[in-house]
């Protein structure tokens, strides 16, 4: 619903992006952007996490780091 609604703006805000933030990494769980993404990141400091918290870290670590955030749940 979130990504959807990103998805929708950005035509008429070409300069908002759609990012898919990857808990894990790229190479333990390969994961394409889906259609309508501009792209995945995985944040380095990501692999010394153990894997029972990686997805509240990154959680954590976007809402940390961006201006605006929309999500769903």
């Amino acid at each position: 619903m979130a990504a959807r609604a990103v998805i929708k703006a950005k035509k008429t805000h070409p300069e908002v992006t759609l990012t898919l933030l990857l808990p894990y990494h790229p190479a333990e769980r390969p994961m394409a952007a889906p259609e309508g993404f501009d792209g995945t990141y995985y944040h380095p400091d990501m692999e010394r996490v153990p894997h029972r918290v990686s997805i509240v870290r990154a959680n954590r670590y976007m809402v940390d780091q961006v201006d605006y955030l929309i999500s769903y749940a």
